[in-house]
């Protein structure tokens, strides 16, 4: 049977770059597009065609492949850095080459749920701060990367460490959304009528005692953070 030519051809964000010798399951052929966002994936004859897939993954934040992975080994450093510059000061990645209707030099990526920032490469989408991981070290992270600061945007290398959960889990700085104290480790006592604060130290919950007042509760807590919690850096 003869693959149809889509050299070339845009549909939606994508252009058609080439037929692969590649196959999905059941037998339809897989070709290599690039996206306007940089991104790279490899999509069959029949969705580029209908419309099914108008992006790399872009659009909604996940890979048309469907493959999402928190990374893939075969990604080099080297192949990392034919496609984007990494500023390790400003922990922004940028284009390496002209593409769809990026330049080189604009800027790679977007924002992602939580504030995390995220890329396509090759038909997979990264999260960056585990790329500027391996652009910096050449290795890819063992454990969980953790912004030291608390901003999942601020991907300077300054600010990533390579940490288990555990000690990730432990520079939480603020409190969740559902928390009616607004203060990380604090809540109210509705029948003491007082604050009191907790912190949970090798999966068990240590009591901070009760507070007159939220700030004496917060202080406690904080306190308690920065001798018990390696991860801590408030």
């Amino acid at each position: 049977m003869t693959t149809m030519d889509l050299t070339g051809g845009r549909f939606g964000k994508l252009v058609a770059l080439r037929s692969t010798n590649e196959r999905t399951s059941n037998g339809r052929v897989l070709w290599d597009c690039r996206c306007d966002c940089g991104g790279f994936c490899k999509i069959t004859t029949s969705r580029l065609r209908n419309g099914t897939t108008k992006s790399c993954g872009c659009l909604s934040f996940r890979p048309a492949s469907g493959k999402v992975t928190k990374n893939r080994l075969d990604l080099t450093s080297s192949r990392l850095k034919e496609l984007l510059s990494y500023s390790e000061m400003s922990g922004v990645f940028t284009r390496n080459a002209n593409a769809g209707g990026l330049k080189s030099g604009d800027r790679a990526g977007w924002v992602g749920k939580l504030g995390y920032i995220y890329l396509n490469l090759d038909g997979y989408k990264y999260a960056a701060h585990r790329l500027a991981w391996l652009y910096v070290y050449g290795v890819w992270p063992l454990f969980d990367i953790d912004h030291i600061d608390g901003i999942t945007s601020n991907n300077s290398i300054s600010n990533l460490r390579d940490v288990n959960k555990s000690v990730n889990l432990q520079n939480q700085r603020h409190a969740k959304s559902n928390s009616k104290s607004g203060v990380i480790g604090v809540n109210w006592d509705a029948k003491r009528l007082k604050w009191f604060s907790c912190i949970e130290v090798n999966g068990k919950t240590k009591s901070l005692g009760r507070h007159a007042t939220k700030e004496d509760a917060a202080n406690a807590y904080l306190k308690a953070k920065r001798d018990l919690h390696e991860g801590c850096t408030i």
